[in-house]
């Protein structure tokens, strides 16, 4: 089975993610944002199988809302028991404050914790590093 066939079969059709794929057919292709480099240029998308785990699914806001709301436990979902154990362990960074759960960032600040992952493609950012920094500093 191929990566996207088992990401879809095991994560984006239980969620209800419907617009999650690798391989983009010609109407998703015509709704893709295009990525820009800083200087504010279009770019072109990586798109290289071999790295598909870390960054090929490309999917649209709806779908990232129903992951986070999924994530969050606000729906039900045959995938809440895995989404909760990511998690449960952890790992302790140099950072004071900071630790490294499966996929997730974990802040703790003023006895409440931020839950966040940052990461990117060519062209696309979920969250600047430097803003990470910002972030982890300033909080």
């Amino acid at each position: 089975m191929d990566y996207e066939t088992l990401a879809r079969s095991r994560i984006c059709d239980p969620l209800g993610m419907n617009d999650a794929r690798i391989t983009l057919g010609p109407e998703m292709k015509a709704r893709l944002a295009v990525g820009h480099n800083q200087s504010m240029e279009g770019v072109a998308n990586w798109d290289s199988p071999t790295l598909a785990r870390v960054g090929a699914l490309r999917s649209t806001a709806n779908d990232l809302l129903t992951f986070l709301a999924a994530n969050l436990g606000y729906t039900k979902s045959p995938l809440a028991p895995a989404l909760a154990a990511m998690l449960k362990v952890r790992r302790p960074t140099r950072q004071a404050g900071l630790e490294i759960a499966l996929v997730w960032h974990v802040y703790t600040t003023g006895g409440k914790e931020i839950v966040w992952h940052n990461g990117g493609t060519g062209g696309y950012d979920g969250l600047r590093s430097e803003d990470a920094d910002r972030r982890g500093s300033a909080i």
